[in-house]
């Protein structure tokens, strides 16, 4: 356990400027992935169609020396010869976007000025051209309305976008130490103050060129990394030494975190891999490793620490369990580690992590309009898919629930399994004495838990 303890500066100056950036995670235009593709006003019309053919742009920058001096639209070239240059073709945009305009301004622009491309520039270098799609694509992206960090979906297709590049990743999982009777003791409004400094602080502490933060659900966050195991090893050096992230104000004690860690291990070429499902492993593990150092009331990261470089065991992930044999887990009936359902963070999406045995799993469900109880079924039955390792696939038909007049929540899942071509109807049904989802969650258990069974998985 590492305390949160800081100044009102709690950047420690070794990455004030990503600080600055990535303030409470809201994005910032420069930080939307943009490709500077750019001619020169004296390159010929020939060359200038090649170029916006290669990148299907059908708009690109014209730079001069290093100086932006307009776009170019494949429009405007239309009828011209190719041996002309682009010079007469070069246009001045309504619209110029600075790189340091947050994404919800942006679009806000482009709706008031009916725009659908325009450039993007930091003083006079040009960066590239940002489109309406790819505005609308950032801002269709989930975030916390509380502390600007996006959810996990986005750290999931983080993941996936970087494992199909090759790149290998590291996830860390941070979870604030008995931050229930913290809120319970000093009230909501100082949790939250506790919950937005702590994404500032971790947001300042991160690179987004190798890093992406996020608010995992409730008192939880997560980051995945590009960074080398060593670095990691100082990332949480950094997040976590005392001093260094979070003073709440006087006579109010600080906060502890508990830090998980998996990945970053890998020295050959993953094959045949499972993007999603890799990523999902990696975040699990790193869960759990985080929930085993918190009963150990060990150090977040000590484990990773002590190991030289250089000796075997540093090759090795200390987070990864031996798996036992999938006969001797037969009986590792999963049960509710946790559901997250998104609605007091504003979000929409829902998730369900089950514990059976050895193992962690997570499911995720985006809820929409769909009631709350419906959305933890389906999380609770992908993440018994998950378990199944695939070979199973769950439907959910309905989810029926009443209390009883002694103050028990039941709650009832129908639904289906398909193995191969074959589907049968399952049907499970639990009570709790106050927590409806919980009910839900453990009804879904139930209802998928004798197919994992009769498969032997």
């Amino acid at each position: 356990m590492s305390l949160f303890e800081v100044p009102d500066s709690c950047h420690d100056g070794t990455n004030a400027m990503v600080s600055e950036r990535n303030s409470h995670g809201i994005m910032r235009i420069d930080e939307v992935r943009l490709t500077p593709v750019w001619v020169n006003p004296r390159h010929l019309v020939s060359t200038a169609r090649i170029v916006m053919a290669g990148h299907r742009m059908p708009v690109i920058g014209v730079v001069d020396g290093d100086r932006f001096a307009g776009i170019l639209r494949a429009e405007s070239l239309e009828g011209r010869p190719e041996s002309e240059t682009v010079q007469d073709a070069v246009e001045q945009p309504d619209v110029v976007l600075d790189a340091a305009m947050r994404v919800e301004e942006a679009a806000e622009l482009f709706v008031q000025r009916d725009c659908t491309v325009a450039p993007v520039v930091d003083g006079e270098r040009f960066l590239g051209v940002v489109t309406s799609n790819m505005l609308l694509r950032e801002l269709r992206r989930s975030r916390d309305p509380l502390t600007g960090l996006p959810w996990s979906d986005r750290l999931r297709e983080w993941g996936v976008e970087h494992l199909k590049q090759g790149h290998e990743i590291t996830i860390l999982f941070l979870d604030l130490d008995g931050f229930g009777l913290y809120n319970r003791r000093y009230g909501h409004v100082v949790g939250d103050r506790v919950l937005v400094r702590v994404a500032e602080c971790l947001s300042g502490k991160t690179d987004p060129e190798r890093d992406l933060l996020v608010r995992y659900g409730g008192d939880e966050f997560a980051v995945g990394t590009l960074r080398t195991r060593r670095e990691v090893t100082q990332l949480i050096d950094r997040m976590t030494a005392r001093g260094a992230i979070l003073e709440i104000g006087e006579g109010i004690e600080p906060v502890g975190v508990t830090v998980g860690i998996a990945g970053g291990r890998r020295t050959v070429e993953r094959e045949n891999i499972h993007y999603a499902a890799t990523v999902d492993n990696l975040i699990n593990l790193a869960s759990k490793d985080c929930m085993r150092r918190k009963a150990q009331q060990t150090p977040g990261y000590a484990a990773v620490e002590r190991l030289e470089p250089d000796s075997e065991a540093a090759t090795l992930q200390p987070e990864t369990v031996p798996q036992r044999p999938r006969e001797d887990r037969a009986s590792d009936k999963p049960g509710i580690a946790s559901i997250h359902d998104g609605r007091s963070q504003g979000g929409s999406l829902t998730t369900v992590i089950l514990a059976a045995g050895d193992r962690v799993i997570s499911g995720v469900d985006n809820r929409g309009d769909a009631p709350v109880a419906d959305s933890v079924a389906r999380a609770t039955l992908q993440a018994m898919e998950r378990m199944a390792e695939g070979r199973i696939r769950f439907r959910l038909d309905s989810v029926l629930h009443s209390e009883t007049a002694q103050g028990l929540r039941l709650a009832t899942v129908v639904g289906s399994a398909t193995i191969g071509e074959e589907e049968t109807a399952i049907t499970g049904t639990a009570s709790v004495r106050d927590d409806l989802l919980e009910a839900v969650a453990k009804a879904a258990v139930d209802a998928a838990w004798p197919t994992l069974q009769a498969a032997r998985i």
